[in-house]
């Protein structure tokens, strides 16, 4: 048996075979109606994480998650394909992620807590800061928030003292 995204884009083409298209109507559909079920799936926990990260902002979820499904042209007609997922993963943020596990969002600078940084990791930080810019897509993002860390690993395994 195959996984639900992949055979979900079958059943759309019309390449699904037909045992395939048979488990799919039995699982989207009761004797009297169509079960609800989000068109366009996307991972539970991007949606969680980028609506933590962006505190529920909905059209910031919407631009970010729009880069894992190019075909789909409008933040409106999206939000409305990714539903029922979009409201669970909203619901879940918003009355269930723990308040330790939430991302917090400072209003300003911390020049208390940065004073307190070793000298790599305010390194790491003005790396974040000079490539933030030409970073701004989450795989973008994703990759340079990777290679901070490797980089700083780098810095500390004695290959600058050569």
């Amino acid at each position: 048996m195959m996984n639900g995204i992949r055979l979900l884009r079958q059943v759309e083409k019309g390449t699904v075979g037909e045992v395939n298209k048979q488990c799919f109507g039995r699982a989207t559909s009761t004797v009297s109606e169509e079960v609800i079920y989000t068109r366009h799936t996307v991972p539970f926990s991007l949606l969680t994480s980028v609506m933590d990260v962006t505190q529920g902002n909905e059209e910031q979820v919407l631009r970010i998650v729009s880069q894992h499904l190019p075909e789909v042209e409008g933040l409106a007609a999206l939000r409305a394909q990714l539903e029922p997922r979009f409201t669970c993963a909203l619901n879940w943020v918003t009355n269930y992620l723990p308040d330790d596990e939430r991302t917090q969002i400072c209003i300003s600078f911390n020049t208390e807590a940065y004073a307190q940084f070793s000298e790599l990791d305010r390194a790491g930080v003005q790396m974040l800061v000079e490539a933030l810019d030409d970073s701004w897509n989450l795989n973008a993002l994703t990759d340079l928030m990777y290679r901070i860390p490797q980089s700083c690993a780098w810095f500390t395994c004695g290959h600058c003292s050569q």
